[in-house]
């Protein structure tokens, strides 16, 4: 089966920051989860590289096409 390619154009993106807090979420446009990021989580997807400074989350997060 072939995989399919998130976009921005057929995701949602959510996101939710405080303090010491940090939660990062893409749903399809059937409010599916594709990947929710949480605390540490959206610390290391920066550090690992997956999200560069001028990209914005939802970008971001599409990009790695999970499935």
């Amino acid at each position: 089966m072939k995989p399919y390619l998130w976009h921005t154009n057929n995701t949602k993106f959510d996101s939710w920051f405080e303090r010491d807090r940090a939660m990062v979420r893409l749903t399809d446009t059937r409010d599916q989860e594709i990947i929710c990021l949480w605390d540490d989580e959206v610390s290391q997807f920066i550090e690992d590289g997956f999200k560069t400074s001028r990209q914005d989350w939802h970008e971001a997060l599409a990009a790695q096409n999970v499935n």
